[in-house]
């Protein structure tokens, strides 16, 4: 019964609406007089980039244990104004954002994927520098 009364209701509607549209309504003149000055609305600026902050974070190799059936990698991560952070690693596991994929205990350096990218760092502090370098995966 509700659809039987709704269906005539929204066709009279519609046929309203169609009737106030057409060329011959006398009120269209109004609308082309603009008697409130409307304008299109100005295009939108692009949404600025935010920058996303680089990683503060900086990994250091304390230490190598390569026995013959088990394998780790001592890593310490140290952020500012927070107490620095061990981890003992194995390859393939993972800690927090942090997971070991390589250990090569006689050249003293590991790779690390942390987060999306990955991380070499060595025992030799000379090339602890060089061996931070970020790959994006």
């Amino acid at each position: 019964m509700g659809t039987t009364v709704a269906v005539p209701v929204m066709l009279g509607v519609l046929f309203a609406f169609q009737s106030f549209a057409m060329a011959d309504n006398p009120y269209v003149s109004i609308v082309k007089r603009n008697v409130f000055g409307l304008r299109e609305p100005p295009p939108s600026a692009p949404a600025p980039v935010i920058p996303v902050p680089e990683d503060t974070t900086e990994l250091m190799l304390t230490g190598v244990v390569d026995f013959r059936l088990q394998r780790w990698a001592l890593v310490t991560c140290s952020e500012r104004g927070k107490a620095p952070q061990s981890y003992t690693l194995t390859v393939g596991r993972r800690q927090g954002n942090l997971q070991l994929l390589d250990i090569d205990a006689k050249a003293g350096t590991v790779r690390l994927l942390r987060g999306s990218s990955e991380v070499v760092l060595s025992l030799d502090k000379r090339d602890d520098k060089r061996s931070q370098q970020h790959t994006k995966l």
